[in-house]
């Protein structure tokens, strides 16, 4: 009985126990394509196949080594002095044998040169680097499924010396997958850098971004700025748990909203973005010349929340307009431009002054539902050298009613307070 066939039928459990590492070439290695032939005593005579072969330096990748392997893993051997040595053990992928005529399928398979005494060794081929030719030296060549064990002589010098496998170097190169750009969101939290890259998720196309705390202005982009560039349209802001529509090269993405535990979905497939995540009480903030002439401080104030839908933070008026938004940035401000006006019936919902002049200590309060901004003086009273305010009623005209404010109250022309 031949020695192959006898080993094609033994069991080699403790080969199972190998625990195969993936290789893969370096990014930057040509990968070639060689074909393969093998004449042997083996259950395979005369076959011919196709092999992916790629050279690092004094390393030669193999994909495909058998010709009834599935081309899933790599093998890694070393170049020296003519030869190729690849360490025993490694893992080559799926036999199927139905590709050859056969029936069985085995996974996780794993690689080895067989010497005379029928030892799992190394396996070792000549090398030609001028022909691009690698024959094998070995007694014969196996291969091992880690699912129960089964062993399968992949090549048999046994009977004929002269056998070989062969892989022969045909010129052709494999056309590398294209790798996809890394794409980072980048804005004002990041000082526009790649800190924050976008992670593909289980459906394809989107991908997302985690960060602590987001807000104020961002974009989507490729670190070169080039292959891709997302952003929106000028003016618009986002809305927490909205998609909205990116525009190519377009102006800076706005989130005027504070996000706690933000995530920013970027769905390529829509090209949208979505940004969610905890949005705590709002905080606004208003921007105005503060003070006057060179001491005007352009600058962004913290408003106190009054609980009763009003925001408000006592300074100096300067006699500009001022800027509101949720967070101390310019974009996506609201703008409320001074009315040049005492009568608050005619400042059209943008800022309703109180016999105010440049200089004053003032009461800026923010009216968020009615969306206007009124100015109040506070009067000094003098006592123990400290200011407070005076209660100002005023009457002014909203939505065609008339209203009365008191100090940061509102009450129809009846009394009854408005909530």
């Amino acid at each position: 009985m031949k020695k192959s066939l006898l080993l094609a039928a033994t069991l080699m459990v403790a080969s199972a126990s190998v625990q195969a590492q993936e290789v893969t070439p370096p990014a930057k290695a040509q990968i070639e394509v060689y074909n393969g032939s093998s004449y042997s005593y083996a259950t395979y005579d005369d076959e011919e196949w196709q092999a992916q072969v790629a050279i690092a330096g004094n390393q030669m990748y193999i994909k495909n080594i058998f010709p009834n392997m599935q081309n899933t893993k790599w093998i890694v051997g070393t170049i020296s002095n003519g030869k190729v040595v690849f360490a025993g053990g490694q893992a080559i992928g799926e036999q199927d044998q139905s590709l050859m005529g056969g029936s069985d399928k085995y996974t996780d398979c794993t690689f080895y040169g067989v010497n005379e005494n029928f030892e799992d060794t190394d396996a070792t081929f000549s090398w030609n680097e001028s022909t691009k030719t690698l024959k094998s030296l070995d007694y014969e060549l196996a291969s091992y499924t880690q699912l129960g064990g089964g062993y399968n002589d992949m090549f048999d010098g046994t009977s004929d010396p002269s056998a070989t496998l062969t892989l022969v170097g045909t010129g052709e190169i494999v056309d590398p997958e294209p790798t996809a750009p890394k794409i980072y969101l980048r804005g004002e939290f990041n000082e526009w850098g790649t800190t924050h890259e976008f992670v593909a998720g289980s459906e394809e196309g989107v991908y997302t971004v985690s960060l602590d705390e987001l807000s104020g202005v961002f974009k989507i982009a490729t670190e070169d700025w080039s292959t891709v560039d997302l952003g929106g349209n000028a003016g618009d802001a986002l809305t927490v748990g909205t998609p909205y529509s990116l525009v190519e090269k377009g102006a800076n993405l706005v989130l005027t909203t504070t996000v706690k535990n933000a995530v920013v979905t970027y769905n390529a497939n829509e090209k949208t973005v979505t940004v969610t995540g905890d949005v705590p009480g709002l905080t606004y903030y208003m921007k105005h010349a503060w003070g006057t002439g060179l001491d005007a401080d352009w600058s962004w104030k913290e408003l106190t929340d009054n609980g009763n839908g009003s925001y408000s933070v006592v300074a100096l008026y300067g006699g500009t307009g001022v800027n509101v938004n949720t967070v101390a940035s310019d974009a996506g401000a609201t703008w409320f431009p001074e009315p040049n006006v005492v009568d608050p019936s005619e400042a059209q919902s943008t800022i309703h002054l109180s016999e105010v002049n440049i200089g004053d200590e003032c009461t800026f309060t923010y009216w968020k539902d009615n969306n206007f901004v009124e100015i109040v003086k506070s009067v000094a009273t003098g006592v123990n050298d400290l200011n407070v305010k005076a209660s100002q009623v005023y009457k002014v005209v909203e939505n065609g009613q008339v209203v009365i404010v008191k100090d940061n109250a509102r009450y129809n022309v009846a009394g009854q307070m408005i909530k």
